[in-house]
């Protein structure tokens, strides 16, 4: 007969193995616990007899080899998932790059057309502007101490 004890030392998928074996039905949803009272049940007890009989469970040499081999794999599927992450995301990327509209290379600027000119007098550059008015400032400078040395003049002559 089996025990609690026995029963516990399984695993959850062991012992769903255990009992698909019987004509047990109704014991796919359920939990470890709840599928260890329903293999003690009186009306099922019978049927694993068998179990009796291991008092410890020695587990398989293949047990060892298969936790290696699932860490391997999970560590590879784990990257193959990065990779694959990435890959989704420069798509979108992509994606939005080619909605979006990028300005086109800059043309040169078209020169302006030429304003008539409203006066006959030449048109100056800076340069020439600002010479221009110097020679001005000077002319007017020159004119004011020509004014001041007649004002002088005359009031000393009076």
């Amino acid at each position: 007969m089996p025990t609690l004890e026995i029963l516990n030392s399984y695993s959850l998928p062991e012992l769903k193995k255990i009992i698909r074996a019987t004509n047990i039905t109704g014991y796919s949803k359920l939990k470890k616990a709840e599928l260890v009272k329903l293999m003690l049940r009186p009306e099922h007890k019978s049927k694993f007899e068998g179990l009796m009989k291991r008092d410890k469970r020695v587990p398989d040499a293949m047990d060892s080899k298969r936790t290696k081999l699932n860490k391997e794999f999970k560590k590879k599927a784990k990257k193959a998932k990065e990779l694959f992450e990435l890959k989704e995301a420069s798509k979108k990327i992509g994606e939005q790059l080619k909605k979006k509209k990028f300005p086109k290379k800059e043309e040169p600027k078209k020169e302006e057309p030429k304003k008539k000119r409203i006066s006959n007098r030449p048109i100056m550059t800076k340069e020439e502007l600002k010479k221009r008015q110097e020679e001005m400032r000077k002319e007017k400078k020159a004119k004011l101490e020509r004014v001041r040395k007649n004002v002088k003049g005359k009031i000393f002559d009076q």
